[in-house]
């Protein structure tokens, strides 16, 4: 893509992902993937068993590195599970201890959001697995509305106007309507957001105490998966809903030449300039392609954590996110979301000697790099070190998973990255299959909600198809079983610590 197509589609998908209190990150190369490479729960065999485990691990890797800019670069070390961890073990709280009544409403607003699982392990009830699988429905819903708008909005057409006035628009409005009644009825939405920001302000009636519910899911002797050859551990993170790559789930998202010009006018100035975008023509007359967006599950980890202002550093140096704008500090923000697409289609612009049609390989977001010699200093050996590796198998099934996954890149060594690269042999398999390549099974996961999609009355449409013309132009498009990672939407966090002064400490 062209760097004037770059700065369009970064701008629509900020309007149709974003959110006041969100940003989202772009890929600089490619993160291609298939289906299976994103199926963490196949167990019918060993094989299968380990193959979902490196995918799990793989998975959790990348989403759990912390974004810093709009653009997704492998060149942090840190991962969430590190930071939250340090606050867990070095935080100091404030003394307070919630009346009688207060702690009757907090178990109360508890009961409400959980239940004892297997084991005894608590998991979320079933009021709040309806409200995810609602939302999850809404915001899709919401998102592909908002996909459209752009697109009507920006065409020149007065048929296409009229259609998207009298038809397309009070059809989707009307969708978006009934699955927020939905939300709010079924997925008792009210009713799970009271008792949710109950648990909040109560909770932090009692620092000591929330502090003992949050330290207990966060255990590394059953939270995680450590790769054998490198003892690299992980704390694993899904997507949820579980269907989100399934046919009902993907909308339609297009990028209209006329949509180019509009967005480009419409784009911030600081944009404007580093993309050059009063001086670039597109080569591209239109983009589409299929999205799908979920949110990143996390069993071990809560949020509000990081947000409680009962408790602080002994070290006041010591800074999670300053709450600036951007924020920076040791993590700033971290993933919530990501937007899935496939069946990309380009169309390239008629010339009079039309150039080949090649595939489409990917979305590369170079441009979004604000700092274009810090681009320039990163090998194309640690920029492939993210990309999903083949699973590895071997005649010895003695791969270990962190072969198999990517690696922590900003501190593995380029030889390192290239003996990787030549373990990696698809071999046939001879003898039985061994033990799966993780030194140990995330035992939680089976209590984790990964809720799905509910069934949708309203069909599915697939992105409008171009105009046939006696002279078509050049397209490129990706193979069915692609699924390319469009961009990571990342909660920016606020000031952290910040003691409430007025707690006693």
């Amino acid at each position: 893509m062209d760097s004037a197509v770059q700065l369009a589609l970064m701008f629509k998908a900020k309007k149709v992902f974003g959110a006041d209190d969100t940003f989202l990150s772009f890929p600089v190369s490619p993160l291609p993937y298939t289906k299976r490479q994103l199926d963490f729960f196949a167990q019918q065999d060993a094989d299968a068993l380990r193959h979902s485990l490196q995918n799990l691990q793989a998975f959790s890797t990348l989403v759990n590195l912390i974004p810093s800019d709009e653009a997704w670069l492998p060149t942090e070390g840190r991962f969430l599970w590190e930071v939250y961890e340090q606050v867990l073990k070095e935080a100091q709280f404030a003394s307070s201890t919630r009346t009688a009544e207060e702690e009757a409403a907090y178990q109360q607003a508890l009961a409400y959001l959980r239940v004892a699982g297997e084991g005894g392990v608590w998991e979320e009830s079933a009021p709040v697995k309806a409200y995810r699988q609602h939302k999850d429905a809404y915001l899709l819903a919401q998102q592909k509305y908002l996909a459209a708008k752009s697109t009507a909005e920006c065409a020149t057409d007065p048929a296409e106007l009229q259609r998207w006035r009298d038809v397309d628009e009070p059809a989707q409005r009307a969708e978006l309507d009934a699955l927020q009644a939905q939300w709010i009825v079924v997925g008792h939405k009210n009713e799970v957001e009271a008792a949710q920001s109950k648990v909040v302000s109560l909770g932090a009636r009692s620092p000591m105490q929330t502090w003992a519910e949050w330290n207990s899911r966060f255990n590394r002797e059953i939270d995680t998966l450590t790769g054998a050859a490198d003892n690299f551990t992980v704390f694993p993170s899904l997507f949820s809903p579980s269907n989100a790559l399934e046919e009902g789930a993907w909308k339609p998202f297009k990028l209209s030449e006329q949509e180019v010009k509009v967005l480009l006018n419409d784009a911030p100035a600081e944009l404007r300039a580093r993309f050059s975008a009063d001086n670039v023509a597109s080569s591209v007359a239109s983009l589409a392609f299929e999205f799908s967006s979920a949110a990143i599950l996390r069993p071990w980890f809560v949020s509000e954590a990081l947000r409680a202002r009962f408790w602080r550093f002994a070290d006041p140096s010591k800074i999670i996110s300053d709450g600036g704008r951007p924020p920076k500090g040791a993590c700033p923000a971290y993933v919530t979301a990501i937007v899935f697409a496939r069946r990309v289609t380009v169309e390239e612009k008629r010339v009079e000697t039309a150039p080949e049609a090649k595939p489409f390989d990917g979305f590369r977001f170079t441009v979004a790099v604000k700092d274009q010699e810090r681009l320039a200093r990163i090998s194309p050996e640690a920029l492939a070190a993210t990309q999903p590796r083949p699973v590895v198998t071997s005649p010895a099934m003695n791969v270990r998973a962190a072969e198999a996954v990517s690696p922590r890149t900003a501190t593995m060594r380029v030889a390192n990255l290239q003996a990787m690269r030549a373990a990696d042999t698809n071999v046939a398999m001879a003898g039985p299959v061994a033990a799966p390549a993780v030194t140990a099974r995330p035992m939680r996961l089976s209590t984790v909600a990964v809720t799905r999609l509910p069934q949708q009355s309203v069909p599915v449409t697939a992105p409008t198809a171009p105009s046939p013309s006696p002279t078509p132009s050049p397209q490129r498009a990706t193979s069915d079983d692609a699924i390319y990672i469009l961009a990571f939407i990342c909660k920016a966090l606020p000031k952290s610590p910040d003691p409430d002064l007025t707690l006693q400490w």
